[in-house]
């Protein structure tokens, strides 16, 4: 059994982390399939969601590690501590049987022997008993520790990290040997901002090496250890380079952004507008991107060449490069795009001709053509599914 709860600084460490990396309470709870009361109550104290003290150190250890926290192991109670008389009786009763077979002079030596062995016995058991008896003096009042190592705060990094890590400031000329930056790096974005963009929060995965550039060419190279996370600032566009990009988890406007292959080294994040995403149809035409928002209802087609983000009712056809479909959002009509997000539903024939990833909460009930397909747990397609490597522009 373990000693160990979940304690208010634990709470204020993964508020902490999660706040670093810019990650809503909504966003966590969904991502670990749980409820926002859960985190709120991890993060703030309480125990009504949970069943036992043991779930809630659980999940909130599950958080931490989420994090990139250096979270302890379970420490197991201290065993009590076995007495030696049961075996000290198998001794005394083994040379006794002995004793019979030996002659009269052997015997004396051998007696001597034995109460030689009890009288050291003794002293060794009474010891014993006194440590024993000081655990559990010990244990009646027990000393709680965090199951994470807190995190110290830096003067000069920003958001602390959990751990420390390597960071060189270069300048372009410099030009190091981790950073091969390419001609046209992927643009990656999040799901839906809501966070300003004058930072990137890095978690490793493993041990590497990641460089990240802002728009005064100021360079960050990072050489981070498994588990430890940097915050770097800067003025966006940011511009990412690692040769296993993979290896590492990024953070920006409150997003886990999520690449588009696993084989990509160089992408650049730009800056969204976090009012952007807002009900109505005041938007529609607002930098080749279309917002509907949840509660509004549009019927008839829609076109552009940037992004469309749904979070309402649309009826008719879609044709747009980069489509995300919020939890909230029912599509009604055919689609082509080049990109798709789907936390809700569309119920038609699609055609996306890269990347589309279905999530947890998201519907597919139609034909669907792709170029390649994710399906998280609990995503649905029904319809006959195909693999095209069909070339999609926008109108």
């Amino acid at each position: 059994m373990t000693n160990q709860v979940w304690l208010a600084v634990d709470g204020a460490l993964l508020k902490k982390l999660r706040i670093d990396a810019e990650v809503e309470i909504t966003t966590l709870a969904r991502t670990h399939s749980l409820s926002t009361t859960q985190v709120k109550q991890l993060e703030d104290g309480g125990d009504s969601s949970f069943y036992t003290p043991a779930i809630k150190l659980a999940t909130g250890r599950k958080l931490l590690m989420h994090f990139g926290a250096d979270v302890e192991p379970l420490g197991l109670a201290p065993e009590q501590i076995k007495t030696q008389e049961p075996e000290i009786a198998t001794v005394i009763e083994t040379v006794e049987t002995e004793k019979t077979k030996l002659p009269p002079r052997l015997q004396v030596v051998g007696a001597v022997v034995i109460f030689t062995g009890l009288a050291l016995s003794g002293v060794y058991l009474s010891t014993a008993n006194s440590e024993s008896r000081q655990e559990k003096s010990s244990q009646q009042s027990p000393t709680l520790t965090p199951i994470a190592t807190p995190l110290v705060e830096s003067k000069n990094s920003g958001p602390a990290s959990a751990t420390s890590t390597e960071t060189k400031t270069k300048t372009m000329d410099e030009n190091p040997s981790e950073c091969k930056w390419g001609d046209e790096p992927i643009s990656v974005g999040g799901y839906q901002t809501t966070k300003p963009g004058d930072y990137v929060h890095v978690v490793a995965n493993m041990d590497g090496a990641i460089c990240l550039k802002d728009a005064t060419s100021k360079l960050h190279v990072l050489h981070l250890k498994s588990a430890q996370s940097q915050t770097v600032r800067g003025r966006p566009p940011f511009e990412i380079f690692s040769h296993n990009l993979n290896g590492f988890k990024l953070f920006y406007q409150g997003n886990l952004l999520r690449l588009p292959n696993r084989g990509i080294q160089n992408i650049t994040l730009k800056e969204q507008n976090m009012n952007e995403e807002k009900d109505g149809l005041g938007s529609l035409n607002l930098s080749n991107s279309i917002t509907i928002g949840q509660g509004v209802t549009f019927v008839g087609s829609i076109s552009a060449r940037g992004k469309a983000f749904i979070n309402g009712k649309v009826t008719g056809e879609i044709s747009v490069d980069d489509l995300q479909v919020g939890e909230y959002g029912v599509i009604k009509g055919k689609i082509k795009s080049r990109e798709m997000d789907v936390h809700g539903e569309i119920h038609d024939e699609v055609s996306c001709a890269e990347h589309v990833l279905v999530h947890s909460t998201g519907l597919i009930n139609g034909n669907l053509i792709y170029g390649e397909l994710e399906i998280q747990k609990g995503g649905r397609v029904t319809g006959s599914m195909d693999q095209s490597d069909k070339t999609f522009k926008s109108k």
